[in-house]
């Protein structure tokens, strides 16, 4: 009988050990989530910047078709260079960015499969905690039958 209380007590330690994992699996996911939604944050941002600097790029090259003079056209290619490595930069951000949001997303999935697979962990063990509970019952209900019998023979 001590030996299946103290099963029952490891068994109620575990139990109590998984439902800190969720605990800390599920603020992580929290966590992951309020990453995730800066990131798609940072990604429109960066997906409107790179609009306005495609725009812009477009404008200058318009400007450029329309001037002629040396002076100018140098002046203008420096610009237009410029305006393209600020594009390069964009689209790099924007890709990086990108990247990050789908590591996060593959992330929170490897945390959805842990914690289910935690949460079935548990549901056994508490399954095996209620086969227990009902064994010592069982057990505790025949010594007390059994005490009662040696009393009446006494």
């Amino acid at each position: 009988m001590a030996s299946l209380k103290a099963e029952a007590e490891a068994a109620n330690e575990r139990f109590e050990e998984s439902e800190q994992t969720i605990k800390n699996l599920e603020s992580k996911i929290i966590n992951l989530e309020k990453v995730n939604m800066e990131l798609e944050g940072r990604v429109a941002n960066l997906t409107a910047e790179l609009e306005s600097v495609e725009e812009r790029h477009k404008d200058v090259k318009e400007k450029y078709e329309h001037l002629h003079a040396n002076d100018n056209q140098e002046r203008l290619n420096k610009r237009i260079a410029h305006l393209e490595e600020e594009l390069d930069n964009a689209k790099t951000s924007l890709l990086e960015s990108e990247r990050k949001h789908r590591d996060l997303e593959v992330e929170h999935g490897k945390s959805d499969k842990k914690s289910s697979n935690l949460q079935a962990e548990i549901d056994a063990k508490d399954k095996k905690i209620e086969e227990l509970e009902a064994e010592l019952k069982k057990q505790k209900t025949e010594l007390d039958a059994l005490v009662s019998e040696v009393e009446h023979m006494v």
